[in-house]
């Protein structure tokens, strides 16, 4: 069972827990009043012991659903991401889609506790049950008031933290250029500006989050005081009993809690459903899994009006060919997922899918490690080989190689990309204008390697693809 549907199961759980623990504590205090010290001992343990282990339900299910949404997600963004500061994005929305099970949770808790009403009413009348009643109408104007208030403020704190991870990416990516530029102090002022914009709203975001909680404790605080000055009338004049007036303001506490809880979430079903959006465009389109064809059917782009269709079958070679400006770059990044499409659609093969530019970013790790794949250390410098790597890179593959392959050329980088297409055994590779960063020697090896390989391969050119012998083409 997943985690989605179990949520409301244990939240139902939950609910029954908190009013299972109310009763008891009820009872623990009415027997130590009485003085059945062992008795109301053992009953106050077992009462905290319950309490204990429900407040592990939620983070548990949790960290539950994150290890499940990463399974899910992780290898899609690790075989499609081409830069760094795209990833920061989805890593983002990745921790907070598991929050999806934390609000159907508190949802389902709190639907629960609410059969104590019926049990203040039993054991208090109706009085303390028509103050918990309108606390709870006039509490939920003001948390959905403040759940939205903490929503603006939870977007625009997330805009300008992402704001701030891309361009410190983009400025260490061009570290060399802005030191040889002479404008390195500029981008730290830049980085610095950025970075006291998003502490500002930072601390608005807290405010905001400080605000909602005050309105929430002091409803809460109000409730069970009302609830408890009534029942201590009640039970000063005889017409109830210490149990009956225990039960009353334990029940009335952990409803509000409850109350509170599913408050204090109100506004991350927003976040939810805006990091379900933030990583829709990335999943894979449905497919059969016989059909391992790439499928475009009257895809429209925003680089390009044109319609494109096609279908490539593994082992295909298509060109895509058109000026610069013309949206070859567009076209590939929206078949990647990138990119929505304006129209049409985008069927992918099952399977990893690799995509190579000349501004492909490679992460830290060592040669083995950015090749990867399933192949032994002989086999993957092999590969490298066959693909014209230096002997002087390929004595060592455990030699680490910094930040985004700097010390390698950019002809480099995009061998060693292509190598890590291959040896992930990639059902379809994209090769966006690589070959003007290759000498002939080079453009041929890679040509030779490439006819290898039984993926489809699209290889976007201006005049004709030339690491490919083309079986297709289109033209933008």
């Amino acid at each position: 069972m997943t985690t989605r549907r179990l949520a409301p199961l244990l939240g139902a759980l939950l609910g029954l827990g908190a009013l299972a623990g109310a009763l008891l504590a009820a009872r623990a205090l009415s027997d130590l009043a009485r003085g059945r010290l062992t008795l109301g001992l053992t009953l106050g343990v077992a009462a905290l012991l319950l309490r204990l282990l429900l407040g592990v339900l939620p983070t548990s299910l949790r960290e539950w659903r994150r290890r499940e949404v990463s399974r899910e997600w992780t290898p899609l963004l690790r075989s499609r991401f081409p830069r760094g500061h795209t990833l920061s994005g989805a890593l983002e929305a990745l921790d907070l889609v598991p929050d999806d099970v934390t609000v159907d949770l508190a949802r389902a808790s709190l639907a629960t506790t609410l059969l104590g009403l019926p049990l203040i009413f039993v054991r208090s009348g109706w009085l303390p049950l028509l103050i918990v009643l309108a606390l709870m109408g006039l509490s939920a104007p003001l948390y959905v008031r403040a759940g939205r208030a903490a929503e603006a403020a939870d977007v625009e704190y997330r805009a300008k933290r992402r704001r701030l991870l891309d361009r410190e990416v983009d400025l260490l990516g061009a570290g060399v250029e802005l030191r040889g530029l002479g404008v390195g102090r500029v981008a730290v002022e830049e980085m610095g500006a950025l970075s006291r914009s998003e502490h500002q709203v930072a601390e608005e975001a807290l405010r905001v989050a400080l605000r909602s909680s005050l309105v929430t404790e002091f409803l809460s605080g109000v409730s069970v005081g009302l609830v408890a000055m009534v029942v201590g009338f009640a039970l000063m004049g005889g017409r109830t009993g210490l149990l009956s007036a225990l039960v009353s303001v334990l029940v009335t506490a952990e409803i509000f809690l409850h109350v509170r809880r599913y408050g204090l979430l109100f506004h991350r079903r927003e976040a939810v459903v805006r990091a379900l959006d933030t990583l829709s465009p990335w999943r894979v389109a449905p497919t059969s899994s016989l059909d391992e064809h790439l499928r475009l059917h009257e895809l429209r782009t925003r680089g390009s009006a044109a319609p494109v269709s096609l279908v490539a079958p593994p082992g295909s070679r298509v060109a895509l060919l058109g000026p610069s400006g013309v949206g070859k770059t567009t076209l590939c990044h929206t078949v990647m997922g990138w990119i929505t499409p304006e129209s049409g659609e985008v069927h992918l093969p099952a399977g990893p899918i690799a995509y190579v530019s000349v501004e492909s970013r490679l992460p830290d790790g060592s040669l083995a490690d950015l090749v990867g794949g399933d192949l032994s250390t002989a086999e993957r410098r092999d590969l490298l080989a066959r693909l014209g790597l230096s002997p002087t890179l390929l004595e060592d593959l455990s030699r680490p190689v910094v930040i985004d392959g700097e010390g390698l050329s950019t002809g480099e980088r995009v061998r060693v990309l292509l190598a890590r297409a291959l040896a992930r055994r990639s059902v379809l590779i994209l090769l966006d204008d690589v070959a003007g960063v290759l000498d002939e020697g080079s453009r041929a090896l890679v040509r030779d390697v490439v006819s290898t390989t039984p993926a489809a391969v699209v290889e976007a050119a201006v005049d004709q693809a030339t690491l490919i012998d083309a079986t297709s083409e289109i033209r933008l």
